[in-house]
């Protein structure tokens, strides 16, 4: 998991996809072991607001460097008619109802209603959970596993084990340095777009003059990266290996400016509408097409749209990569290429 920071697991299927891509031999089912079994891994709000899988030791630390419980602004409390006393009390009552038996949305609200009253409660019931986000970033809250359909909730530190409280000025530090080791080079709005963070919030997250980072020149412009990385940045040679990535991978989600991995005219095939993130063919590391999947009568139909013809040796890259994945959904497969 250090190797990505996280997986985005909106949806769920597109987080095991994640997995696969950079594990050799991932058998279907591997990631809820981890998650619900081993408890290795854990689920919750993180960056963007969003559900991903994480490190249990990353769960403070992501939820800190956004800012905390508290970082939100008046006029968010104003939008749902809430005062910062009742908010405090909802955020305190929760906590006590919350242990290593998963509870249900349904199941959560009415134990708080019981501790703080109906109208608090029921706060709790919205299925975008921004009454529970709050506590997520506090580290204090974690999905536990889903039962019939429906998400569950426990404490962190009763489901995961002790947990370190990170505030904020300790979180961002942190933060800044796990990001550049995975996705630098990059700039600070780089950092804002992955983390999920307002301009003035990512101000204080963002000291490119700390110790161990280094300044670098990307085609004529400036970006940051781990000073202990640069070498191994100047040794490093082109790769034209062809590769698939599932929807929502975060290979597309790290950064802010994203003309490294694709054209203006490729984004609305990548990047489409309601915010969702196609599942990707790459060459070289940029987005060389698209692909899609599903259990036909055929067995698992992939089908991949390229922008341009692959070479001989990237097609059997790609014929390879979906061999690997019908191995994994289960075959055979029936593999066409547009």
């Amino acid at each position: 998991m250090g190797a990505v920071l996280g997986l985005q697991a909106q949806v769920a299927s597109a987080s095991e996809l994640m997995l696969w891509a950079r594990t050799d031999g991932l058998r279907r089912g591997e990631l809820d072991r981890l998650l619900w079994e081993e408890r290795a891994l854990a689920k919750t709000w993180a960056m963007r607001g969003t559900l991903h899988v994480v490190a249990p030791a990353d769960v403070g630390m992501l939820g800190a460097a956004r800012g905390g419980s508290h970082a939100f602004p008046a006029s968010w409390l104003a939008y749902y008619g809430m005062t910062a006393a009742e908010y405090d009390a909802l955020l305190e009552a929760t906590r006590s109802v919350l242990s290593a038996e998963p509870l249900s949305r349904r199941q959560l609200a009415e134990a708080v209603a019981a501790e703080a009253g109906e109208l608090l409660g029921r706060r709790l019931l919205s299925s975008w959970g921004e009454f529970l986000k709050p506590l997520a970033r506090d580290g204090e809250l974690v999905n536990g596993p889903p039962r019939g359909g429906e998400a569950t909730f426990v404490s962190a530190e009763a489901w995961l084990g002790p947990q370190r409280r990170w505030t904020p000025a300790e979180a961002g530090p942190e933060a800044l340095r796990r990001y550049l080791g995975v996705w630098g080079p990059a700039v600070r709005a780089d950092l804002m777009r992955w983390l999920g963070v307002r301009p003035g919030a990512a101000r204080p997250l963002w000291n490119p003059a700390g110790d161990g980072l280094a300044e670098v020149s990307i085609e004529g412009r400036r970006a940051w990266m781990l000073a202990e990385d640069v070498a191994e940045l100047e040794r490093a040679e082109p790769d034209d290996a062809v590769r698939m990535l599932g929807p929502f991978d975060t290979w597309l989600l790290a950064h802010a400016d994203r003309s490294h991995l694709f054209t203006v005219a490729q984004r609305p095939l990548v990047s489409r509408t309601a915010g969702w993130i196609s599942a990707v063919v790459l060459r070289g590391g940029r987005v060389a097409g698209t692909w899609t999947y599903k259990k036909g009568t055929r067995g698992l139909e992939v089908a991949a749209a390229l922008f341009a013809p692959l070479p001989a040796a990237g097609r059997r890259q790609l014929e390879a990569e979906a061999e690997r994945l019908a191995e994994f959904l289960g075959g055979p497969l029936a593999f066409t290429v547009s």
